[in-house]
């Protein structure tokens, strides 16, 4: 593992982050905390403690969290690219695909849209 200084100087992009595991994962957690039209309090607390989580997970360092910040901001209202980012996904092994519906059920379970949830959770499942 890198070390903390190593792991400091790595600077993350939008790009970068956004075709990663975490970076889909906060996407597809946008669209699923969105859909109900509204963040709140209680959701926004959790999405943090995700955000948390990822960085630790991929040992990145906490300046990505705002990169996930900027991800939930531009995919939360968008549903046209939802495929995409499940395609994104495909392949992914079986212990990274049970974090992953985890995490989003963790936010449909506070105030999510399960329709979206169950939507992911198929795709993701019909080719194992």
């Amino acid at each position: 593992a890198p070390s903390l200084e190593e792991k400091r100087e790595v600077h993350y992009n939008y790009y970068d982050v956004i075709d990663d595991f975490d970076g889909v994962t906060v996407a597809l957690l946008a669209k699923i905390a969105k859909s109900d039209g509204v963040i709140s309090k209680e959701e926004a607390n959790y999405i943090s403690e995700v955000y948390q989580k990822l960085a630790d997970l991929t040992g990145k360092s906490l300046e990505v969290i705002d990169i996930y910040e900027e991800i939930f901001e531009r995919e939360k209202d968008r549903l046209d690219n939802l495929d995409e980012f499940i395609s994104k996904l495909k392949g992914l092994e079986e212990e990274g695909r049970n974090y992953l519906l985890t995490i989003l059920e963790g936010v449909v379970k506070i105030d999510g849209n399960r329709a979206i949830f169950e939507k992911i959770k198929d795709e993701l499942l019909k080719d194992r």
